[in-house]
This record gives structure tokens, sequence and C-alpha cells, in this order.
């Protein structure tokens, strides 16, 4: 019981010091430091965002790096869309063909997002076709993506 105890103790004395500045005081020639951890890459699971009365939901499933799942925009008294996916995941980078139902009329769309750190983030498309399909950039540094996050592990 004491070691588990310890062991506990070690850990969270440990996670509580991570990213925090390392100082030396006193010496002419101190340096401060600084831990930068990597963002971590998100994974396979459910995402979601709730704004006001809307509510978004990704469930994603990955076999290497081809990705596939559902996807629901429920938008408060306007119409809403629902529908499944398939796409690759690249580099954080998760870009889907989206064919989903709405008003009855069956539609396929391209949507990406960035996941990263239990989050996803829906890109913002730089235009749209004459028919009204979003278009983003080819380059991937081009990509702007919203800065409200989807939260990984949906209804925790």
């Amino acid at each position: 019981m004491k070691l588990c105890f310890s062991i506990w103790a070690l850990t969270a004395l440990s996670l509580a010091a991570c990213n925090q500045p390392v100082k030396t005081e006193g010496h002419e020639d101190s340096v401060t430091v600084t831990a930068n951890t990597p963002a971590k890459p998100a994974g396979p699971g459910c995402y979601q965002l709730i704004s006001g009365q809307d509510s978004f939901r990704l469930d994603l499933q990955l076999q290497g790096d081809s990705a596939s799942g559902t996807l629901v925009y429920n938008f408060f008294e306007k119409d809403d869309s629902k529908g499944t996916f398939k796409g690759l995941l690249t580099d954080s980078i998760l870009k889907i063909a989206y064919e989903f139902s709405s008003e009855g009329i069956i539609s396929t769309r391209p949507a990406i997002f960035k996941l990263t750190d239990g989050q996803a983030f829906e890109a913002r498309p730089d235009t749209f076709t004459q028919t009204g399909l979003p278009v983003f950039p080819d380059d991937r540094s081009k990509l702007v993506f919203d800065t409200t996050p989807w939260r990984q592990n949906c209804g925790l």
C-alpha cells in the first residue's frame, strides 16, 4: 500500500513539475529552461462541440491512416445534417468525404479537421463552388481552422 502511494505521489509531483521553468539563482551564468511538450495527435473516438443550442458530433474510427465514421451537425431550429464519412488521417489532418442527408436529400462534400491533444478543429473553406461545395487550399500550411475545439470523449 505504501509503495502504491509512493508511486502515485512521485507521479503527481513529476506531473506538477511539467512545463514549469527551471531556474538557477545566485549565479551570473544562470539559465532559464522551459520544457515544451509536443502536441499529442488525437486518435479514434468521439469529438463533440456544443455551441449555444447547436451541437456537432464526430465519431471517428481509424485503421492505419484510413478513417471512417459518422458526422452530425444539429443546428437549433434549422436543417440538420447527418451522415457517414471516409477519408485519410495524415500528420494529424483528417481529410474526409462526408455523405449526408439533409431535408431528405443525399449530398457529399469535403471536410477537413485538425486532430490534436484530444480536440478536433474544423477547417474553414477558402471559397465555395457554384454548387455550394467548400473548397480548401491544397497547401496544408494555408489551411485555416476554427478556434473553438470539438472535445474528445463525448458525454463525459
